[in-house]
């Protein structure tokens, strides 16, 4: 079930207070309009009543996909919180109890991300039909190519694109701009695939955090 709350949060603009609606949880197939509204970015943005001021408010919400089987845990980038959810989402403490987390042991994917557009990625690439291990496992690969074509670009971030034309690719990101993309295709995906499969299998993420680090972790 889907579960939210009211809090109170201070405006950093004009300092006054007001309420402000949080999900705690989010089951898409009780709440389907809330997917558009994680992927648009308006669950988590703030309009101060007073002032006007918006701002987003990165705070932690359990996203549900029932139809995907998949669960993905937004929460602070907080060793102890990540620690904590690892083992809610494992069944192993009293939180799970209002879950019924059995179906985890079903084909479930659960994942844990720390940041509003670590999760909006996640939804994309289960949308497209992909595991987002590959996916993570292709962007390394991309990183060393566009090491050589771009060697004077900084890469701050390196995300699957959906893309509004069909077409999905790995976008490469510096500040704020897209300064390169790479298609990624149905034989890259199958080779990638192909070629890790055993060493995915043989590496699972301890803490369900599936990101760029860990496909780094499992090349070297």
């Amino acid at each position: 079930m889907s579960k939210r709350n009211t809090v109170k949060i201070t405006c950093p603009k004009c300092k006054k207070e007001s309420d402000y609606l949080i999900w705690e949880s989010i089951n898409i197939q009780l709440d389907p309009e809330m997917k558009e509204r994680i992927l648009n970015g308006e669950a988590f943005l703030f309009k101060c009543p007073d002032c006007g001021n918006e701002v987003y408010v990165n705070y932690p919400v359990l996203y549900h996909d029932m139809e995907k089987k998949m669960m993905i845990y937004l929460l602070p980038d907080d060793e102890k919180e990540i620690k904590s959810a690892a083992k809610f989402m494992s069944g192993m403490d009293e939180r799970s109890a209002g879950l019924d987390l059995s179906v985890i042991a079903e084909g479930y994917s659960n994942r844990i991300v720390t940041s509003l557009r670590e999760l909006q990625e996640k939804i994309y690439i289960s949308d497209a039909g992909y595991d987002d291990r590959i996916i993570e496992i292709i962007k390394m690969l991309y990183l060393g190519m566009m090491a050589e074509k771009t060697p004077d670009k900084k890469v701050d971030e390196i995300l699957f694109d959906f893309g509004n034309d069909g077409e999905h690719k790995i976008i490469f990101v510096e500040g704020e701009n897209v300064f390169a993309s790479v298609p990624v295709n149905e034989e890259v995906y199958n080779d990638v695939q192909d070629a890790f499969k055993e060493r995915i299998e043989n590496n699972p993420s301890k803490y369900f955090i599936y990101d760029f680090a860990w496909a780094r972790s499992l090349l070297k």
